[in-house]
């Protein structure tokens, strides 16, 4: 009975199913998917188009051959009728013009009809230009955009010796920009592989001047060569045989700019490295009538003595046999205090006639001072190298060309210690120096500055060689002008300090300085006691035995602490091959 009932209901929908099909108009397949039918289907009325848009679909037709091409745009009126006309009915086809009948392809479906064959079917396409490039007369060309050059350029710092690389400011760190016409200067074009880097503003240095190192071993016509491909004046040539180099001074006669001819020098390859020829100034303070610090109604005119225990120390240790070269102002041997000194001096600051200031004089009494100043290392030798130049210590101001030059007179001489109480910008002539020197046993000492708390790094005692010095007063505390960093190493007495003054006077000094001479006096203590020292062991030495300040271990302020130079003497006894008594 069930089956029955399934067979009845199964019977009337399939014929209740044919029947509606055979109610419905046949339409073919393309009217049915047209967008009119759907319209009409769904109650949706034409939608008017614009001119533009009815040009539009005129062009789209006519390119695929539906629509005749001489045809006016507004002889199509089969799908742009007015909203208010009615729409004919499909059966009068009299009054409807029909789209181009539909042919039938190979595999029996419909396909809309081509376009025309193309007469140059066979012609290759053109090949793509790449980037940077431009299609001209059928050739590939080369865009090259002319833009003005900046007036300063940054210029990467390297150890290497390989040519410095170049970073226009305005991001552009590869560029295609060629340099200015500046006839006769030739330079060939800047590596497209270049990078951008962090490097000195050259506001501080000489405004005319330029500073190139080529390869020792090349002839000197090389660089009469490259002056006169980039219109500038030699001025002298230094040897620096530590870098295997040769360093030469030029002067730009013209208005460029130092940034301008350093970018063109860069790009050469005659040249090793280019670079201003920056300024460096003393790391000294103000000076004072007199003493800050009173000590039961009376100023120890030299309190710096006592707390670096040097009393104790020169038990052992005068620094006989040591040699200290201090790279500064140049050393009055005349002032009584130094009259039994064993000072060599050696002019670096290019005029050996002109007055020197009492910066280095003041440094030199504090290191080997036998008079009214006591110096902390007495016996010790000096050789003075004269790098700044200047009417007074305000005034007075160093460069990297003199500076370089000292440092090679002073390695040549076989000093152990340089001194370098002056301050300046990164430097890469002068760093790669200080880098060679650092590698042939030598210990650095320099000034930490004196910018004050918030004040930027300085060079060269921010390199990674050098022990830089911060100074402290009488109760150990930080010197107020004194520079912050991590790379401060070490403390020292240096605000307050008596030393030599012009004629035989004195006068009390504050400055990261005169605490840099107190450290390199405490190296050559060391150096008598054990003359076969490394650099590295000293320096272990001297941090290890620091009495600490400030905050537990090394900071921004103290670093290790205040110098002892007691503890020092005392430890390098025990690296000695046999312990010697110092001779009075």
């Amino acid at each position: 009975m069930r089956n029955s009932i399934t067979s009845i209901l199964a019977s009337t929908l399939l014929a209740g199913t044919v029947a509606l099909a055979l109610a419905l108009p046949a339409t073919d397949s393309a009217d049915a998917a047209s967008p009119q039918r759907f319209r009409k289907l769904v109650g949706k009325k034409p939608v008017q188009l614009t001119e533009r848009a009815i040009a539009s679909r005129n062009e789209a037709n006519r390119l695929a051959g539906r629509l005749p091409k001489n045809a006016d745009a507004k002889d199509d009126t089969s799908r742009d009728r007015p909203r208010d006309k009615p729409r004919p009915s499909r059966d009068n086809t009299a009054s409807t013009p029909k789209r181009p009948p539909i042919q039938a392809g190979d595999n029996g479906q419909s396909t809309t009809p081509q376009r025309p064959p193309n007469k140059n079917a066979n012609v290759p396409p053109p090949r793509r230009c790449g980037v940077g490039q431009s299609r001209r007369n059928g050739d590939c060309v080369r865009i090259i955009v002319r833009t003005p050059l900046p007036s300063q350029v940054t210029v990467l710092p390297h150890l290497s010796g390989a040519p410095s690389k170049l970073f226009l400011p305005d991001g552009g760190g590869q560029t295609s920009v060629p340099p200015p016409l500046l006839p006769p200067v030739v330079a060939p074009p800047i590596d497209p592989g270049l990078s951008p880097a962090q490097a000195p503003s050259i506001d501080n240095a000489v405004p005319d001047e330029v500073l190139i190192t080529v390869a020792e071993s090349a002839p000197q016509t090389l660089e009469a060569e490259a002056a006169q491909s980039f219109n500038v004046v030699i001025l002298e040539r230094t040897s620096l045989p530590l870098l295997d180099v040769r360093l030469v001074r030029l002067r730009i006669p013209d208005n460029r700019s130092v940034g301008a001819v350093v970018q063109l020098m860069i790009a050469d390859p005659r040249i090793e490295l280019a670079q201003p020829n920056f300024y460096y100034q003393h790391s000294n303070g103000p000076s004072t009538a007199q003493p800050a610090v009173v000590v039961g109604g009376a100023a120890p005119l030299q309190y710096a003595l006592m707390n670096l225990k040097a009393g104790q120390a020169h038990k052992l240790s005068l620094g006989r046999g040591a040699l200290i070269a201090i790279i500064d102002s140049g050393v009055d041997a005349t002032h009584p205090d130094l009259a039994r000194t064993d000072i060599q001096h050696f002019d670096a600051a290019g005029d050996a006639s002109e007055k020197i200031d009492m910066h280095g004089t003041g440094v030199a009494g504090l290191i080997i001072g036998q008079g009214t100043v006591q110096g902390i290392a007495p016996k010790s030798s000096v050789l003075s190298a004269r790098v700044f130049s200047g009417k007074d210590v305000a005034s007075s101001r160093a460069t990297s060309a003199s500076i370089l030059r000292g440092m090679a007179w002073s390695t040549e001489q076989g000093a152990r210690v340089f001194n370098m109480s002056f301050a300046g910008p990164r430097d890469q002539l002068v760093e790669r120096f200080v880098k060679a020197v650092a590698q042939t046993g030598v210990v650095l000492v320099a000034a930490a500055g004196n910018g004050g708390p918030n004040a930027a790094a300085v060079y060269p005692a921010a390199y990674e060689d050098v022990i830089a010095v911060t100074a402290i007063d009488h109760a150990d505390k930080v010197y107020g002008r004194a520079n912050r960093g991590a790379y401060v190493a070490i403390a020292a007495p240096g605000v307050d300090v008596l030393v030599l003054s012009t004629g035989a006077s004195h006068e009390f000094q504050s400055g990261t300085s005169y605490a840099a001479a107190y450290v390199s006096g405490i190296v050559a203590l060391a150096l008598e006691i054990n003359p076969t020292l490394q650099a590295s062991v000293i320096r272990k030495l001297l941090f290890a035995s620091a009495e600490d300040l400030g905050q537990p271990g090394r900071d921004t302020e103290f670093g290790y602490g205040r110098i002892n130079a007691e503890a020092v003497v005392t430890q390098t006894m025990a690296t000695a091959p046999m312990a010697t008594s110092a001779k009075q």
